[in-house]
């Protein structure tokens, strides 16, 4: 991914290095590049080329039976190669790539640093007499671009370098990709993403090519990546630029893709009037009943115990979407297939709880509020609603809890010190 080759932009005004066949009266057709690996390019006038070596490149200039070749090479204005030919005679034969025959002078060009260049080329006769005067440019590129750092902005959050070990959701972006990607000589020509198994190469998902910002020196995409194949899962994330050149430079991260997880299923409700039940049998959730959809609850303040597969659970799953100190509350219970866990709560007709305090929890286990259906008994007065929940982070101020927080930030300053609930108006009773 790291490899460097050269690049030749040659920009032909008119016959600067032109071809003759045999037949003096034959119409030009191409010229001839052959760079330092044999590999010859059929050029034609305007157009830019490649060649993989820099080395020992050979220029076939055609001029006919009776002429001179002078080849000048400058750089900055200051000339750093000069070459006049003998006389071509009937033995300056040139092979042409579609095998034909021309009279001319090959020229080899030394080996050229990074930078442009100007070859000038004079064709007289005999006699002096200028035939033609031309020249073109030569971009000599062999450095790879230089690459900046992995963002990943969200709505409310941004980050413009993330390091190995984060972790990036396709819910939670409004545009990713990598900053300070630049090439001093041929100019950036594109950048690549895509995925690998942890510690490979081999490519496993799509590949795409980020839309390329010149004046800005990013490479982004303004939606959800499709590089990863499956999310919960860890991968290298993997950034190849290319100039245009053709040298390359890439940046790696390893990071774990997370979807939204799973929904937490509420499964069991205290509310204060099934003292002498539980719903999981052995489970520390005494006095909860199982929870029904549309069940009447008694108490503006009730629980509710739900469930979620256990993999997600389980602080050393890669695809568990908290990853700050390793916390696990110890009210957390597995049974079977799945992990528990129980949420106070206070009754909102709208049934989401997500305006409550008990939400702050979501940002260690996933990224789904949590839900329910309950209907409160009607000689209970309902209490205000709930309209916005905020917390409030030293290093990012109030956010409202529908920000899914993960693991872009580190220190004391990623949790919450102050948490406020804005209710709906109501009037007085």
């Amino acid at each position: 991914m790291g490899d460097k080759v050269f690049k030749l932009a040659v920009s032909i005004s008119t016959a600067a290095c032109f071809l003759i066949p045999i037949n003096v009266n034959a119409k030009i057709k191409e010229v001839q590049i052959i760079d330092g690996d044999n590999v010859s390019i059929a050029a034609k006038y305007g157009t830019t080329y490649t060649v993989s070596n820099h080395n020992n490149i050979r220029l076939l200039t055609v001029s006919g039976l009776d002429t001179k070749v002078e080849t000048s090479i400058f750089h900055n204005g200051l000339s750093i190669f000069n070459e006049t030919s003998p006389v071509i005679n009937i033995n300056d034969r040139i092979t042409a790539a579609n095998g034909d025959q021309f009279y001319g002078r090959v020229s080899s060009i030394p080996q050229l640093k990074d930078g442009q260049y100007t070859v000038s080329q004079r064709v007289t006769d005999i006699f002096g007499t200028v035939l033609s005067n031309e020249s073109f440019s030569i971009i000599s590129d062999t450095q790879a671009p230089t690459l900046g750092n992995f963002f990943w902005n969200a709505p409310d959050i941004k980050s413009d370098n993330l390091r190995d070990g984060s972790f990036i959701g396709d819910f939670e972006v409004s545009r990713w990709g990598i900053n300070g990607v630049t090439d001093n000589e041929s100019g950036i020509d594109h950048v690549e993403a895509f995925a690998t198994e942890p510690g490979k190469q081999d490519r496993i998902g799509n590949l795409i090519t980020l839309a390329y910002n010149e004046q800005e020196h990013k490479a982004e995409q303004s939606s959800a990546p499709t590089i990863f194949p499956s999310q919960e899962k860890e991968f290298d994330l993997w950034f190849v630029a290319y100039d245009k050149a053709g040298n390359s430079s890439s940046l790696k991260r390893r990071v774990t893709y997370t979807g939204r997880g799973p929904t937490p299923e509420p499964v069991g409700l205290f509310d204060g009037t099934s003292t002498h039940l539980n719903f999981l049998s052995g489970s520390p959730f005494a006095g909860y009943r199982p929870y029904k959809p549309g069940a009447t609850v008694y108490n503006t303040r009730f629980r509710i115990a739900y469930r979620i597969p256990a993999k997600y659970g389980d602080p050393n799953y890669k695809g568990r979407l908290y990853s700050r100190s390793n916390e696990f509350d110890t009210n957390e219970y597995h049974q079977g297939e799945y992990r528990y866990f129980s949420a106070p709560l206070i009754y909102n007709p709208t049934g989401s709880p997500a305006f409550t305090a008990v939400v702050a929890r979501y940002d260690r286990w996933f990224s789904q509020d949590l839900q329910y259906s309950l209907k409160l008994d009607s000689k209970i007065a309902p209490p205000p609603t709930p309209i916005k929940a905020e917390s409030y982070y030293p290093n990012l101020g109030w956010l409202t809890d529908d920000v899914h927080r993960i693991s872009t930030w580190s220190g004391d300053n990623a949790y919450p010190t102050k948490y406020r609930v804005t209710a709906q108006p109501r009037p007085y009773e």
